[in-house]
């Protein structure tokens, strides 16, 4: 039977000199013998439940603005803003279409009374506020914005380059997905994203791939599902905050902008080794959740690697841009020495992995299942942890998520004992 260690079941025992190092990262505070670093501010989900700003180089622990449940520390790619007036959606910048908006009329997601409200007129017709000429170039694009149902339960995000366009209907009362579909064959891979963002509001996004070129963003009060044009009363309203237009396959968290596009770096946490470190011989074992499961060719989504500063020489665990499945893989020199595919993943669901590496005997397992032992497997030196990233290049790759437990055991785990960690 596993000895508990912090409710995760590492054994407790060390091997004379060198011991177990957990990183706790539900605390609120980063633990010793981690460093963090960010070259701008960020937002997350605070204690309370609010989108709040860390500044530079500021750690994001957040929590579910629900529940206000603990969800780790966040770890995300670069992005950035493309809209403009983000939280201000009466200014001229954006073009309103038979409807009104109504400036400061509710308290918003970031707990500050700077929500919009949208409102149709008595028009038969479509009732939409937009912005023309964002820019694309063949990659995904995501468009979200917070929404909460007022007089009505309806709400639709629309993006059209002119010869095709993308849709979907949100029910802001039931908090469900209506009818999505893309019409045309130049906007493809729609993705479409509903989460609850506390007091009723809704984070709602649409994804697609889009050529090079321009998109027009759409945000539409209905009053039913798998509307579009509908005559207005004048006083059918739902409350909007945060438009967010970015070259990301899914949505990031919030960046405000005003006068012109914001941006937010990539994090980067990282812990040194030390004595404490066993290069012979370990466990890497890791607890969070990814935002997606990528599929999506130059997205690999690492949970964390073990490596001596480069990508020829790395222990790692990520989510696959093939078929978007968990690997756990060993480098040795450039030259791959374990692949051990773990099965897919679905976004936002949490999960426990582990990587038992030794030479000529390694594994890995997730949520209770492992692989097959590799008995042809050399270890690459190693000086450092990285948690929720990895040194394949300086852009995608990020894990996109949160992770609430990193540890590395100074032993081999069995496979019964990898099978009893992640389950």
């Amino acid at each position: 039977m596993l000895g508990l260690q912090n409710g995760i079941g590492i054994p407790t025992k060390s091997a004379g000199a060198v011991t177990t190092k957990l990183f706790d990262l539900t605390t609120g505070t980063l633990p010793a013998g981690l460093t963090f670093s960010r070259s701008s501010p960020a937002t997350y989900i605070s204690s309370s439940g609010q989108i709040t700003t860390a500044s530079t180089d500021a750690p994001r622990f957040t929590y579910d603005p629900v529940t206000l449940a603990a969800q780790g520390l966040l770890i995300e790619d670069a992005s950035t803003n493309l809209t403009l007036y983000s939280d201000d959606f009466s200014n001229a910048y954006w073009s309103k279409y038979q409807s009104s908006v109504t400036s400061n009329t509710a308290t918003s997601p970031d707990g500050t009374f700077n929500a919009d409200t949208l409102a149709d007129n008595a028009v038969n017709d479509q009732h939409t506020i937009s912005r023309a000429a964002l820019p694309t170039s063949a990659t995904s694009y995501t468009y979200s914005v917070y929404m909460k149902a007022g007089t009505a339960s309806w709400g639709r995000l629309t993006l059209d380059n002119g010869s095709a366009f993308a849709f979907a209907h949100f029910n802001l009362s039931a908090g469900t997905v209506g009818a999505s579909s893309i019409s045309g064959s130049t906007l493809t891979n729609l993705a479409v994203r509903m989460e609850a963002a506390g007091n009723g509001w809704y984070r709602c996004s649409i994804t697609v791939t889009a050529g090079v070129g321009s998109l027009t963003a759409f945000i539409c009060i209905q009053t039913a599902n798998s509307q579009f044009g509908y005559l207005g009363t004048g006083s059918n309203t739902i409350l909007i905050f945060g438009s967010q237009f970015e070259q990301m396959p899914w949505p990031t968290s919030y960046i405000q902008t005003t006068i012109a596009v914001a941006s937010r770096s990539r994090d980067t946490a990282s812990a040194t080794f030390g004595t404490w470190f066993n290069p012979t011989e370990g466990t890497l074992y890791t607890e969070g959740v990814c935002r997606q499961s990528p599929s999506l060719s130059g997205w690999n989504c690492p949970w964390a690697s073990l490596n001596n500063g480069t990508s020829g020489n790395e222990i790692l665990q990520k989510i696959s841009e093939s078929g978007g499945g968990h690997q756990c893989l060993i480098t040795t020199g450039g030259v791959a020495q374990m692949i051990q595919s773990l099965g897919s993943y679905t976004a936002n669901t949490p999960m426990k992995v582990a990587t038992a590496y030794k030479l000529n005997d390694s594994n890995a397992a997730k949520a209770g299942t492992a692989g097959t032992t590799n008995t042809a497997c050399t270890l690459p030196p190693m000086t450092q942890l990285l948690i929720g990233g990895s040194m394949a290049g300086t852009s995608n790759t990020r894990l996109n998520g949160t992770l609430k437990k990193v540890a590395i055991y100074p032993t081999r785990y069995s496979t019964t004992q990898l099978q009893a960690v992640t389950t």
